[in-house]
This record gives C-alpha cells, structure tokens and sequence, in this order.
C-alpha cells in the first residue's frame, strides 16, 4: 500500500517521528467517546486557497467537496489508546493531568501513481493550539500534597502517609483552551496537478504533552483521474454526527465531462 510511506513523511514541521495508525480505519475512533458539547462559538476556521475557474495550462483540477457540517473536534484526553489510572495517585491528582492534547492540524496528500517516493502535500493547515503548559499558581490550582514516610523510634511504631511540604506552586499544569477544541472545515479545496492517477489521503493529527503527533481520524481514496484542462470532483464528508461522534471520509473520485463547469458534481 502506498500510504504506508507517506505515515512517517507527512507530519508538521519539526515535529519528532510519532506513532502512526493506519490511514483508512476508523475503528480508533471507537474507544473514544462521543463528543456531546456543542462547538464553542468563534472557534477557529480552516481556509482553503482560491482558485481561478480554470487549471493551470498542462495541468488538471482536483476539487474535494466536502458534505456534513463541516466540524471536527477532539477533547483534552483524545488518546487512541488509553492506559489505566495509576492507582498510586489520587483522584484530583489524576484530574490535573487529564489534558493530553495539545494541538491538532489538518492535512491533505496525495500520491501519484508510478512516483511513491515522491509524495505531494496538497493541504497543510496551521497547528491548532488547544492546550498548553502553566504554573500552578497562576492558574489557581493548589499543588498537591507530598506524603512522607517516618520511621521507627524508640515505643512509637512506623506510620506511613504523613503529609511533608507541598509540591512547587510553579510547578508546570496543562491549560485547556476549550476555545479551540473544534474547528470548521470549507465546503471544498481545489488543486492544480500534473495528469496521472493519485492515491488522495487525509488527516487529522493529533499532538501530545510531549509534542509528538499522532493520526486521530483519517481516510484515504485510491485510483483518482486527473487528465489535462478537466474538472475531476472528490467527493469526501466531514462531519461530528457520526455515531462515533466524528467522521473523515473520501468516498468516490469521477472526471467530469470535458467543458463542465467549476462545479463539483456526484460520479
């Protein structure tokens, strides 16, 4: 499979190689759990490049029209996989570090077929913050407790547990911003490529504490036409009313009728 190479190309800038899924599965999204909160309002907006009606010359167009309500969130703990709480800690303790993401970005790839070595990055949206490092106390959080241990002594028996001093109130805390926990995709992006036939790919990516990024929701399409001077309509769905609570999909490629309009159309 193509997309195998593109896992370990296709991550933000400066990013460290991370975990990847397999692009096309949306089984992940399974054991998270559905995202019930409405979106904040004036949460951020992904904005695709605008187009002339026409190609390039020598060039074919590429539209990817997107159905659904075009949102897409994720939440502070959107972990593919998720361990079990520590039961060393106590349960404020294991709510003050809840937040594992702290970012998200949204891409769109393509490979073309007969050149796998050379992947295209169609889309790239800027990172997405929605979490982030602060003291303690500026946050109003008191720092938890260090528990000491006293040992025996003459007539006394050891006893466990004794609350010694607090942690450093500057101790580093995730901040979420719930602001930015959905953004809205456009109803279409449109891209200019060299004739061939493109394996298209698309992301969401989510990153962690420790700045490491990983696929959340993801979809690909093989075998998609694009011929010189045509229209070749990508219909995808980008939606938060899945029954997993969110949903990615490129669902079908067609090439329209030489002289069809900028429309995307149905195959």
């Amino acid at each position: 499979m193509l997309f195998l190479g593109i896992l370990s190309i296709f991550r933000p800038a400066g990013a460290p190689a991370a975990e990847r899924t397999v692009p096309g599965s949306q089984a992940p999204e399974e054991e998270a759990q559905p995202i019930q909160l409405p979106p904040a309002p004036g949460g951020p907006r992904i904005v695709a490049a605008s187009l002339p009606p026409e190609p390039v010359a020598g060039k074919g167009r590429l539209t990817l029209a997107l159905s659904g309500d075009h949102l897409w969130c994720t939440n502070p703990d959107d972990r593919p996989i998720k361990p079990p709480d520590d039961p060393r800690k106590s349960a404020r303790d294991q709510r003050r570090t809840e937040v594992f993401t702290f970012g998200y970005q949204f891409t769109i790839a393509a490979i073309k077929r007969g050149a796998p070595e050379r992947p295209i990055m169609l889309f790239e949206s800027p990172m997405i913050r929605t979490a982030s490092l602060r003291s303690a106390f500026k946050l109003g959080i008191p720092p938890p407790s260090r528990k000491g241990m006293v040992g025996p002594s003459v007539g006394m028996t050891p006893r466990g547990g004794v609350r010694g001093p607090a942690a450093d109130p500057e101790s580093p805390v995730p901040y979420w911003d719930d602001q930015n926990r959905c953004v809205t995709l456009p109803e279409r992006f449109d891209f200019d490529l060299e004739p061939g036939t493109y394996d298209i790919y698309a992301a969401f990516d989510v990153m962690s504490r420790e700045g490491a990024w990983v696929h959340r929701t993801s979809d690909y399409l093989t075998d998609v036409p694009v011929e010189a001077k045509r229209h070749t309509s990508l219909q995808g769905t980008a939606s938060m009313s899945g029954r997993s609570g969110r949903e990615l999909s490129l669902q079908s490629a067609s090439l329209q009728p030489a002289g069809a309009g900028t429309e995307p159309t149905g195959p």
